[in-house]
This record gives C-alpha cells, structure tokens and sequence, in this order.
C-alpha cells in the first residue's frame, strides 16, 4: 500500500473509509483527491454566490480551476513519475472543453458556466482507462438535471414576478390564434 507521500511517511489508511473508495485510480493517493476536490468545491462556491449576485462568473475562478486541476496533476505526476495521473486531468479537461463549446455556440450557456465545467473536468480528471468512468458520467447527468431543475425554477420564478405581462400576453395569444 502507498502512502500520502511517497517515501511512505503517513500510510494511507489514516483516510476515512469514506475517503478511499473514490481512489480508482492505481497510483492516485488520497491527498490528491482531496486537493482536487477541495478545490472544486471552493470554486463552485464562489462561482455559484458571484453567479447569482452579479450574473457574472469571474475569470479568476474559471481559469483557476483549469490551471489547478493540470497543474496539480502534473506536479502529482512529476512525484508519483506516472504520466496517467496528468493525462486523467487532460482528457477530463478535453472531453468537458468539447461539451462545453457545443453549449456556448448554441447559446445555451455563457462563457464562465463553459470555463468552469472545463476547470472541473481538470480537476476531477477523466480515467483513461475509463475505470473511473461511472463517476464522471454521473457528474455530467447531474449537471445537466440541476441546470434543467435550476432553469425550470427560474422560469416559474419569472412567471410569478411579471404575472400580469404574463397573463395579458397569454389572452393575447389565445385571442389571435388563427
């Protein structure tokens, strides 16, 4: 068994059981998930509170997660000398940078909702060995749910504000229908 450093000085079975299950991957020792996913956590946080309070998500948070997430997987990496743990980080970047292109140009989201998906996908990593696949396809269905949940509130929440626009502009429709 590994430890947290890699001359062995703490074992790795000081975690929480609930902890190392998510360690799918052979040479990715806890640290490194915690790290990653302390990170993560932080960023959605502060992209949720700035997003909600000025509808804007700060280049700070997205591009920071991006530069994170690779940059922590390449110094762990660098320490472990196994490459996979950089390439989890890159092809998690790539398979989200391509999701999120094709929301952008359809209009669907903005530019910080796409960057942060990207840093997420840096940070939590795609196993190329797709051992770790069920998780990340989790995390994408559930991304996609809480946006459609998050839009279907929105919209009500809309609807309710302006009822009286709403109501006329509906009569106005029944009316004119031909």
């Amino acid at each position: 068994p590994s430890g947290i450093l890699p001359s062995g000085i703490l074992p790795s079975g000081i975690l929480p059981p609930i902890i190392s299950p998510l360690n799918n991957l052979p040479s990715i020792d806890p640290l490194i998930i915690i790290i990653t996913y302390s990170i993560a956590f932080i960023a959605l946080l502060v992209g949720t509170y700035t997003d909600f309070r000025w509808r804007e998500v700060p280049d700070w948070v997205s591009y920071g997660t991006i530069i994170s997430g690779l940059g922590i997987h390449l110094l762990f990496s660098i320490i472990f000398g196994d490459y996979g743990i950089f390439l989890s980080s890159l092809f998690g970047f790539l398979a989200f940078l391509v999701f999120a292109f094709i929301m952008f140009y359809s209009g669907q989201w903005g530019g910080g909702d796409s960057k942060v998906l990207m840093g997420m996908g840096a940070l939590l990593g795609l196993d190329w060995h797709l051992s770790k696949f069920p998780f990340m396809f989790n995390f994408f269905v559930n991304v996609l749910g809480v946006g459609a949940l998050y839009g279907l509130v929105w919209s009500f929440a809309l609807v309710v504000r302006s009822f009286p626009k709403v109501r006329n502009e509906f009569r106005n429709q029944w009316r004119n229908k031909d």
